[in-house]
């Protein structure tokens, strides 16, 4: 059994975490910020109303390819309600921001924000817009770097072709991008489904795991969509590499599903709790579910 035996009467997260080091990845809750973080609010491309944000959980690791990744939860504080309102508002991103290592050398700044049509500026940060002269790609997206000809460089044909179509694919608010420090970070604006700390109720063990299960096939498919992006397509091509990371992932969910039921038998309730709380005790976060077509 490739998964540690554990016994549940003490932590809420013990089955997450498990997962996660099957998988050789790190569970925190909370977060410290991403690193492009304090870049990305300060071009404007992660913002808030209110007066802060929250970082609720972080996973990092190796994705397919052995390339490294951090995930990140990040949410703009609600505004509270006013005299009127019954529930606090949406006070700006509300999402997650991922980073992995891009395969192409760079030293530059460059950022892909969201098309704002006239209110568009001329620089940010002292980074110049890049016109790519493609009308299709333009309205959608703006893009602005230090160094005009990196730019064009990371931003081929292909990978625009792919960047729209995962936007497309995409079901939350939006997605923008920043080259920085030898990375490429992903900042998907989504909405508070995105939230590693909010529970869902898990009767027995079957319903834990499966919403576990349904967490980590989220997190997969999103790997396996933003690696679209910015992975060495290779000899094979386009086809071939995308077939090879979504059968990496497929198989990688089999084994995890076929490990997680050997772990039922070392499932517990704690018996400290009220006896009308032991069967809601164990509360597991709808995570990502719901990010972007579901494959698993």
């Amino acid at each position: 059994m490739l998964l540690e035996k554990f016994t549940f009467a003490d932590e809420v997260m013990a089955l997450r975490r498990a997962v996660h080091n099957r998988l050789g990845w790190t569970y925190s809750s909370p977060a410290r910020p991403p690193d492009a973080f304090a870049p990305m609010n300060g071009y404007g491309m992660v913002v808030t109303r209110g007066n802060g944000f929250y970082f609720r959980g972080a996973v990092e690791g190796l994705a397919y390819g052995a390339q490294n990744f951090r995930l990140t939860d990040v949410t703009a504080h609600k505004i509270e309600p006013g005299k009127y309102d019954e529930e606090p508002k949406r006070a700006g991103f509300e999402g997650a921001i991922i980073s992995l290592n891009h395969p192409t050398a760079f030293q530059g700044r460059t950022i892909i924000r969201r098309d704002l049509r006239l209110a568009n500026p001329k620089r940010v940060d002292g980074m110049k817009r890049v016109g790519l002269v493609d009308p299709t790609f333009e309205r959608v997206f703006e893009v602005f770097s230090d160094d005009q000809i990196e730019a064009r460089d990371l931003i081929t044909p292909d990978f625009k072709e792919r960047l729209l179509a995962f936007n497309d694919a995409f079901l939350g608010r939006g997605v923008q991008l920043a080259f920085l420090g030898g990375r490429v970070h992903i900042a998907l604006d989504i909405d508070e489904r995105f939230n590693f700390n909010k529970d869902v109720p898990a009767y027995d063990f079957r319903d834990a795991s499966g919403s576990i299960l349904h967490e980590i096939g989220s997190i997969f498919t999103l790997l396996e969509d933003v690696q679209t992006l910015q992975s060495r397509i290779g000899r094979n091509g386009a086809s071939g590499a995308d077939k090879a990371r979504h059968n990496y992932y497929t198989e990688l969910m089999q084994l995890l599903i076929k490990e997680i039921k050997t772990m039922e038998g070392d499932y517990k309730k704690p018996s400290r709790l009220q006896e009308d709380l032991r069967d809601t005790h164990y509360m597991f976060c709808d995570g990502i579910k719901g990010l972007l077509s579901p494959r698993f």
